[in-house]
């Protein structure tokens, strides 16, 4: 469909009836400015111009569509300039959509790249330790796929701590990683050129690492526990839109629940926290969140209220138990869980 012959062949049939654009347009009722633009070649007329001007000027709209009138050499092509049109557009319709799907393709392989890269992508664990003589249950080891980061604090001890060597042991043999004359001890490994060891390797070093710390006379070597308290790998999360600096949310006394109000202290933190024997309650008033950490075990239960929902962490394992299903984990069938279930969750909140 050629839009110049068009525009040629309708100023030709305006000009054989001596009309001007706009007494035209008053016969097929459009303004002047849409006949410029169609003895232009800007545009063609829609399909119900293309029948009025057919019906006007006494001619079949294959013959508009076509930019010439019918006769015995032209019958065929003028006869199918209906259909190529009509093919025409289908392939550019075809076209548009290969278009289409190829972008929506590489935008979902995008996402999906992305998802795979980031998913898992963050562990934190506490580490922590306890002798006869040494005690550490603050450590933290964040990991990333940019670096890993060891951070223990300070080593409670009662003598002086002269040094302490980081190391990793694997088929017998020490691979250092740091060394202190402190006690104190942090130590960071960035992924890349200069790196000491790779991501590949971080779960065998997690759980073989070893502390030589250093007295006076003696020294003793410690192998430090770690275990997974957070990962990344839920898809939603629970966003509150509740602002610290909002005056009537958090701070407000009575948003509190009364079994906090009965039990639970404030700490010198402002967190509201709560021990009884070997266990440790700290509750959220942002989030409405209760956790439960069993301090012998290394245990967390994360008691998230609003959705009637506990994430259980232990041993590097994370498990997400909603209360009333079936519990497929061993982590909801332990007897911990069972003496928490019901000297903590059941007492104070159910």
């Amino acid at each position: 469909m050629d839009n110049n012959k068009i525009a040629m062949f309708l100023t030709n049939l305006r000009e054989e009836k001596h009309l001007t654009q706009e007494q035209l347009g008053k016969e097929i009722f459009i303004g002047r400015e849409g006949i410029s633009k169609w003895e232009r070649g800007v545009s063609i007329p829609s399909t119900e111009m293309l029948v009025k001007l057919s019906e006007f000027y006494n001619i079949s709209v294959n013959e508009i569509l076509c930019g010439e009138r019918k006769n015995e050499k032209n019958k065929k092509k003028i006869d199918r300039i209906s259909l190529d049109i009509l093919k025409d557009r289908n392939k550019k319709v075809k076209t548009l959509k290969i278009v289409i799907s190829i972008f929506l393709s590489i935008i979902f392989v995008l996402l999906f790249a992305f998802f795979l890269v980031n998913y898992n992508s963050i562990k934190v664990y506490n580490v922590g330790f306890e002798s006869d003589k040494y005690k550490l249950d603050e450590g933290i080891l964040v990991l990333s796929r940019e670096e890993f980061y060891l951070n223990l604090g300070d080593i409670n001890s009662e003598n002086q701590i002269n040094k302490i060597n980081l190391y990793v042991l694997k088929d017998e043999k020490k691979y250092n990683l740091i060394s202190v004359n402190d006690k104190t001890l942090y130590y960071v490994n960035k992924f890349g050129n200069d790196q000491d060891f790779g991501y590949d390797d971080c779960k065998f070093i997690i759980n073989n690492m070893y502390l030589d710390i250093y007295e006076q006379e003696n020294f003793s070597t410690i192998k430090l526990d770690s275990f997974l308290i957070y990962n990344n790998i839920k898809l939603f999360y629970n966003n509150s839109n509740v602002s610290i600096f909002d005056n009537n949310s958090n701070n407000n006394e009575s948003k509190i629940p009364e079994f906090v109000k009965k039990n639970f202290v404030l700490n010198e933190d402002y967190i509201y926290e709560y021990i009884d024997k070997n266990y440790e309650l700290k509750y959220d008033n942002i989030s409405n969140n209760l956790t439960i950490f069993n301090m012998d075990m290394f245990i967390i239960y994360e008691y998230y209220i609003n959705y009637n929902t506990i994430n259980i962490v232990a041993n590097n394992n994370n498990y997400e138990y909603k209360l009333g299903e079936v519990c497929d984990n061993k982590l909801c069938k332990s007897k911990d869980f069972d003496y928490v279930f019901k000297n903590y969750i059941t007492k104070f909140v159910l």
